[in-house]
């Protein structure tokens, strides 16, 4: 026997993970990884566009994650679908703050 200490399992076991636990974390990143591959790394054709900055540590991340793709994903279409999706996942909060701006507006 081994005097050599594993220390991923030790690390798992003093945090009580068990190989189930693991697969079923492995099987949610995956998941994960497709859901986020259809949600913003599809191809979109923008049909009526506009120009907006962007930092450039940000354009820097996305053109080099876009240019690893090499799946014709452009950075706008990019860009375009990440903000699809957070209108789409924050609209009840969107709505609510524009309601309360406009409710507190008085002539």
């Amino acid at each position: 026997m081994s005097d050599e200490i594993n220390e991923l399992i030790l690390k798992q076991m003093i945090a009580g993970e068990s190989e189930h636990e693991q697969n079923v974390e492995k099987e949610v990143k995956s998941r994960r990884k497709k859901d986020y591959t259809s949600t913003f790394l599809t191809i979109s054709t923008l049909q009526d566009r506009h120009g907006v900055y962007i930092s450039m540590v940000n354009y820097e991340r996305i053109s080099t994650f876009i240019r690893l793709l090499g799946n014709g994903v452009t950075i706008g279409g990019f860009v375009d679908n990440v903000l699809s999706t957070h209108f789409e996942q924050f609209q009840k909060e969107i709505s609510e703050i524009i309601n309360n701006k406009i409710s507190n507006f008085k002539l």
